[in-house]
């Protein structure tokens, strides 16, 4: 018998379009496209098992992070 897991979805914060300010759109629930003053800055993908995923622009992996804010977080970097 196949198990399902109820994971809480957080809620993704969108920017004030300042400039110098990332901007993340929901593409889909567990999919997450980040732009920074309007070119694309990378994805984050929800992981089935728990855990977000984080690419960088050109697929460049950043991580994998407990959180979507870490995640989020993983682009001041990048």
């Amino acid at each position: 018998m196949p198990y399902t897991y109820d994971l809480p979805v957080e809620r993704t914060p969108f920017s004030t379009n300042y400039p110098g300010t990332m901007d993340w759109t929901t593409v889909r629930e567990g999919f997450w496209v980040g732009r920074f003053e309007g070119r694309l800055a990378g994805v984050i993908e929800e992981r089935w098992a728990g855990g977000f995923i984080a690419n960088g622009r050109n697929a460049t992996p950043l991580g994998t992070f407990p959180t979507l804010w870490d995640a989020q977080a993983a682009f001041e970097n990048d």
